[in-house]
């Protein structure tokens, strides 16, 4: 039977100031490393070979994704690390990692409901969520570049997630918005693709039409 959760709505950014400035506070990021890791991915997903394994176009994005959001952050203070079995860029304080992963349609937009994972995640992204590290230091907070590449572009958040025992993500406790980063739609704002009114914890610019 499918659990059900009482899932508070994330703190969501889309603004470009509101986003760049909390990008700013998390180890000094900029949307250009995040960008490029986004784009290298998409890059290695649509140049699988016919002949590979059909998971292949997706761990082929994930792991260019990875290395290209490790280079890339490395002139910020920021190192390659393996956090408890999940390969992410960690912040030079080690109190912030970061790893990609496919998302769905709803990635990188303010729409009727938040984005998931396309792959199912294991307990270790619990533990790296939930635990504390040991002694003194303070604790990890684990974020995920999330991407999804269709038709319309290719679109991006960085999202920190909340997850149940299992390792299943049933929400996100913050989503910064990227938006359609390239692709074949272009660079573009990240604009709702449903009119919604926001959460009161939410941190979004809504125009409403005068009637």
């Amino acid at each position: 039977m499918a659990r059900s959760y009482e899932v508070p709505p994330p703190r969501v950014f889309i603004d470009a100031y509101d986003v760049d400035a909390r990008l700013l506070r998390l180890g000094g990021l900029t949307r250009i490393p995040l960008i490029e890791a986004v784009l290298r991915g998409d890059n290695a997903r649509r140049n699988t070979g016919r002949l590979e394994l059909p998971s292949s176009p997706a761990f082929n994005a994930v792991s260019k994704g990875v290395e290209a959001l490790r280079e890339e952050t490395i002139p910020l203070g920021w190192h390659p690390y393996r956090y408890l079995n999940i390969e992410v860029a960690m912040s030079n304080d080690e109190s912030i990692a970061i790893t990609v992963t496919e998302g769905d349609e709803f990635t990188g937009v303010f729409a009727e409901r938040d984005p998931r994972t396309v792959a199912l995640k294991g307990t270790n992204t619990t533990k790296a969520i939930n635990d504390n590290r040991l002694f003194d230091d303070p604790p990890v907070t684990l974020w995920y570049l999330l991407a999804h590449s269709s038709e319309e572009g290719l679109f991006a958040e960085l999202s920190s997630p909340a997850a149940d025992t299992d390792g299943t993500i049933y929400g996100w406790q913050e989503r910064i918005l990227l938006g359609n980063v390239g692709g074949a739609g272009g660079a573009k704002n990240a604009l709702p693709r449903q009119r919604i009114f926001p959460s009161e914890q939410a941190v979004v610019n809504v125009i409403r039409k005068q009637a």
